[in-house]
């Protein structure tokens, strides 16, 4: 297994070592971002983005099976931004090709790694408050304005994935503004003491318009600050839904 594990980390050198050095302006610019802390974050991160033509045949004769590759051949992130997945210790145990084409994500398969069973982002457990996401980015981002998150990758979560969540103190659960998301939240289907919020509107500043947030990385996008939670108006918080009480 240190072998194989090994073989995870050669793959991110490898990476890094061949990056295009103007990806994350490219993935800033594809998903809407413009801050500095989420630029500095997704680098710190490890988020990659592979230059055209790099020689990606060499990773074929790593001994460990980490199917990087489709049975005809072809890497799997072509083109894609990587994003490595990461264990409780931070040793790199998957990756996740982004782009935003009809499938959007690509997880690699790897035997350390089954989405079911880990979060994305658990290297920053345990810890005092944890937000619970769907999406990758939406971890991402909270991350980048300074709270610990992680990601389901997916709209439901496991009993497995739950436990994981335990290892915090308080936990709060953000499932996305659609009909899953809803339901989530109104059934408590994430079976969270915290799952916020369905509906959610905030005001465009210097502007009479409201917009609808889908995600909680649209929201940290639109305020770009520290205390992104704390600049959501009070008006809409009658969305967030205590379940301890239930």
């Amino acid at each position: 297994m240190e072998r194989y594990l090994t073989d995870l980390e050669r793959v991110f050198r490898f990476f890094k070592a061949n990056k295009n050095p103007d990806g994350i302006s490219k993935l800033m610019e594809m998903r809407g971002y413009f801050s500095e802390e989420m630029r500095n974050f997704l680098e710190e991160y490890g988020v990659v983005l592979l230059n055209e033509g790099t020689d990606v045949e060499k990773l074929k004769n790593l001994k460990s099976n980490i199917n990087l590759f489709s049975e005809k051949g072809n890497f799997l992130l072509e083109g894609r931004f990587i994003i490595p997945i990461k264990d409780l210790t931070g040793r790199v145990i998957s990756f996740v090709g982004w782009y935003p084409d009809d499938r959007k994500y690509i997880t690699i398969k790897t035997k350390l790694f089954q989405r079911n069973y880990l979060l994305f982002g658990m290297e920053q457990l345990p810890c005092e408050t944890l937000f619970v996401c769907e999406g990758i980015f939406d971890s991402l981002h909270l991350r980048a304005n300074g709270f610990n998150a992680v990601s389901v990758m997916g709209a439901d979560i496991s009993i497995v994935q739950r436990e994981w969540c335990r290892l915090s103190s308080e936990v709060w659960g953000i499932p996305d503004n659609d009909n899953i998301g809803r339901r989530t939240v109104k059934n408590n289907k994430w079976d969270m003491p915290y799952l916020v919020w369905y509906g959610l509107k905030v005001d465009v500043p210097n502007s009479t318009e409201s917009i609808s947030i889908k995600d909680i990385d649209t929201l940290c996008n639109f305020f770009d600050v520290k205390d992104v939670l704390n600049n959501i108006p009070k008006n809409s918080l009658n969305h967030v839904i205590n379940l301890t009480n239930y």
